[in-house]
């Protein structure tokens, strides 16, 4: 429901047109002015009042976000016009009251979808992203463990060690004969 004060002047103007009153309803409707004609034509309030309620009741609504007279977070949030008012609501990624958002750490709170074993979260501002833990390449949600061992990108002993390839990472083992941490091996070359 809208309600308005109206108030009302009237001022006594002579003109030559016809015996028709002329009424100027401002935007506001906050003052109306009648005009009379030379014979002092005169419309009561009560007719006015309800001249203006009938040609306004669907137009008093202001929508303030499309206006951008809101006080909703800048940033952060999201105005809905409602008749009569707007509504404040966060961003996806940000908590409050849609006034006051502040940035919801994914990460942190364990409320992301990045696969803990083959990619670590990483927090951005109003979001997250997954990054892929050594050893694996891919996309957002496709991750593909890098065969070290068969791209040779291994940092294993070539003739006295083998590679043995492990979902994210390798293992550089001594071969026969030879004792050490595979980066290293010691023993006889037969």
């Amino acid at each position: 429901m809208i309600s308005f004060q109206t108030s009302t002047s009237v001022i006594k103007k002579p003109t030559t047109a016809a015996r028709t009153p002329t009424v100027q309803i401002p935007r506001d409707l906050t003052t109306a002015l009648v005009f009379l004609d030379s014979a002092g034509m005169d419309i009561n309030a009560k007719t006015l009042l309800t001249v203006l309620a009938i040609r306004y009741t669907h137009n008093c609504n202001i929508d303030e976000c499309a206006e951008s007279i809101h006080n909703c977070s800048k940033d952060n949030a999201t105005c809905s016009n409602s008749e009569g008012s707007f509504n404040c609501s966060c961003n996806p990624g940000y908590r409050g009251d849609g006034y006051n958002c502040t940035d919801i750490d994914e990460c942190s709170q364990n409320i992301h979808n990045c696969s803990n074993i083959t990619t670590t979260c990483s927090n951005t501002v109003g979001a997250f992203k997954c990054v892929c833990k050594p050893g694996f390449i891919g996309d957002v949600h496709n991750y593909t463990d890098i065969d070290e061992c068969s791209q040779n990108s291994h940092n294993c002993s070539y003739k006295t060690a083998t590679c043995n390839n492990s979902e994210g990472s390798f293992k550089c083992i001594c071969k026969t004969g030879f004792s050490g941490d595979g980066h290293n091996c010691t023993g006889a070359i037969q």
